[in-house]
């Protein structure tokens, strides 16, 4: 019987395809068809959580996004709604760490590498002492043990829900460049 080939029918060959390939299909790993899974390029975390951040000068600082809240009126002139984040950045270098409300930015749609993307930075125009979120968050640096801390409001178009905010550097050579991200829900 050595050397001797088995030939199977066109029929019972056919099932037996037919049968593998339904196989192959119900035992194959399934992908996540949901868009809002996608995995950022820089750390990420949730409201509450530090973030270990470098910018390009090299200069680093443990960035935390203490919490995020929906006002629900007076943060406008017209008297609208808006985002507020409380930040804490604590500096860990002898290098400035560089931050400012502009380049902390947030987004109603998830994290994508897309410069059109709906990013709004900090509003430099809001009454923070109307809706009782002081000090603000406006530009500066830290060093190696110091801290800022404050907040940071976005106007209406980044609406109530799902927010992502991203830390960007802002003297990075193809700025903004994101070095840390937080997803929250107001």
């Amino acid at each position: 019987m050595i050397g001797r080939k088995v030939t199977i029918s066109t029929p019972l060959s056919a099932a037996l395809a037919t049968l593998l390939a339904i196989t192959a299909c119900a035992t194959a790993p399934h992908g996540n068809a949901d868009p809002t899974q996608q995995q950022s390029p820089f750390p990420t975390g949730k409201s509450g959580t530090s973030i270990h951040v470098t910018e390009y000068s090299t200069a680093t600082a443990d960035v935390t996004l203490n919490n995020a809240t929906w006002v629900s009126s007076g943060c406008s002139g017209g008297g609208g709604g808006c985002n507020v984040i409380e930040l804490t950045i604590v500096g860990k270098s002898d290098t400035p760490f560089s931050y400012s409300e502009t380049y902390v930015t947030a987004a109603s749609t998830p994290w994508r590498q897309d410069p059109y993307r709906d990013i709004q930075g900090g509003s430099s125009t809001m009454d923070y002492q109307t809706i009782n979120k002081v000090p603000p968050l406006r530009s500066g640096s830290v060093i190696n043990g110091q801290t800022a801390h404050g907040f940071i409001g976005y106007g209406g178009d980044v609406k109530q829900g799902d927010v992502y905010i991203e830390f960007n550097d802002p003297n990075a050579p193809a700025a903004p460049t994101p070095l840390a991200g937080w997803k929250v829900h107001t």
